[in-house]
């Protein structure tokens, strides 16, 4: 269950993108060019796939000649990492969540 967990944590951001959060957004390029609400998932799919391009060809060889494990890391340092990150983006989106309530609180 803690893999599936985690996995979980790790894909967040594209399943909690809604449509409804993409309509609220300023999505114009120009004034006679707006990006379409549906497509706005594909900017979090393209930087998670850029991501992964960047850890195998520039990550990896680098971490290789530090370190001389053949995959840059043992898999007990990159579990370590993953958690460690994903601990810190829900700090940070707890942080934003405290800054776009605040304003609704105090109305109420």
């Amino acid at each position: 269950m803690g893999l599936w967990d985690s996995f979980d944590s790790s894909i967040c951001p594209t399943k909690h993108f809604s449509l409804h959060q993409a309509k609220t957004m300023n999505r114009s390029l120009t004034k006679s060019f707006q990006i379409p609400a549906g497509s706005m998932t594909v900017f979090t799919l393209t930087s998670m796939l850029m991501t992964i391009v960047f850890y195998d060809r520039i990550f990896v060889p680098i971490t290789h000649k530090i370190t001389g494990v053949e995959q840059g890391m043992t898999f007990l340092t990159r579990m370590g990492i993953g958690f460690a990150i994903s601990v810190l983006t829900a700090l940070v989106a707890r942080f934003v969540e405290i800054k776009h309530k605040k304003p609704f609180l105090t109305m109420v």
